[in-house]
């Protein structure tokens, strides 16, 4: 639980290699640990940001295979995100949907999922469902940031 805090603190504080070592502890050391898939899913983030994407790839399918409910939507949703920049689209937006199943509907992260969903519907030219997408989380979503992003994009998918 101490590496996991010290972990945190460190990447709140942007000191990724920091935070990199007290995950990696924990995956060595301690394998039958419950934190153990959360900070694989760290890990995963941290390569993320380091933009090694294979790397990231590895530690989320740990997390995978552990099955931990909490946080497979996130990896679902960072899975998403991987494909995006890969822009294999279509492995994207399979990743989005499965994401959205295990996000609460109120929560931040099923916006956000559905945010991305609404991007690749508006990219396919299929204006009535990213308009669905973004009308959604504008009557439904507190998130103001979130709210925001799907009123500019919003105004920006064109009627056809």
């Amino acid at each position: 639980m101490a590496l996991t805090q010290i972990g945190n603190i460190h990447l709140l504080r942007n000191d990724i290699d920091q935070a990199e070592n007290a995950f990696l502890t924990i995956t060595a050391e301690f394998p039958t640990h419950p934190l153990f898939y959360y900070a694989a899913f760290q890990l995963g983030n941290v390569q993320f940001r380091k933009r090694n994407i294979t790397e990231a790839v590895s530690f989320y399918s740990m997390v995978l295979k552990g099955n931990i409910l909490d946080l497979l939507g996130e990896v679902y949703f960072r899975f998403g995100e991987i494909f995006y920049r890969q822009e294999k689209y279509e492995n994207a937006f399979k990743s989005f949907e499965t994401a959205m199943r295990y996000f609460k509907e109120n929560s931040s992260g099923f916006f956000l999922t559905q945010l991305e969903i609404g991007n690749l519907q508006r990219r396919w030219d299929k204006v009535e469902e990213a308009k669905r997408s973004y009308q959604n989380i504008l009557d439904h979503s507190k998130d103001e940031e979130i709210r925001n992003a799907a009123k500019e994009l919003l105004t920006r998918v064109k009627p056809q």
